[in-house]
């Protein structure tokens, strides 16, 4: 993968992606540790991770997140590395997925919650 991918609708480099299809009980913490062990610290930040059932005693979240890095560069790793990853170590056996977000946004700038539908040939 290249380090000058581009959206689809400007020429904007793309940094923003939605982790989706992930465990429902997976934590921010939990992405952060994922992602930090793939070499990426320091280089993206969690722009969006909807919760679901607050008043719960257990807090699960949407399925998915948004993840914004501070270059193309590592973007463009990061979609390589993210390939066909799933969470060790629990009970769900979901492999996440990896689209483009709609919105392209600097860090440390809040995302859309929507995205694209168009998953990234990994």
């Amino acid at each position: 993968m290249t380090s000058d991918i581009a959206g689809p609708f400007s020429a904007t480099p793309v940094k923003t992606f939605m982790l989706g299809n992930l465990p429902y009980r997976a934590t921010e913490a939990d992405i952060v540790e994922a992602v930090d062990a793939m070499g990426f610290q320091g280089t993206y930040h969690i722009s969006s991770f909807p919760k679901a059932n607050k008043t719960k005693a257990r807090t699960t979240n949407l399925g998915y997140a948004f993840i914004s890095f501070t270059n193309s560069d590592s973007a463009a790793a990061f979609v390589d590395a993210f390939g066909s990853f799933h969470f060790a170590g629990r009970a769900s056996v979901k492999q996440c997925t990896l689209k483009l977000a709609r919105v392209q946004r600097k860090i440390p700038a809040r995302t859309s919650t929507s995205a694209w539908h168009l998953s990234l040939q990994l």
